[in-house]
């Protein structure tokens, strides 16, 4: 049973983990884009 919570915690810190760094990327990537490339933000 331990084993179980262990590996539950890790999945939702591991997936909880993703998803606040994808969306820091996202954002970042989307800055840079914007400063670079003088795009109206269709895509």
């Amino acid at each position: 049973m331990r084993l179980v919570c262990q590996c539950f915690r890790l999945y939702v810190v591991d997936s909880v983990y993703n998803t606040l760094f994808s969306e820091m990327l996202t954002d970042f990537f989307d800055a840079e884009l914007r400063h670079y490339v003088n795009y109206d933000g269709d895509f």
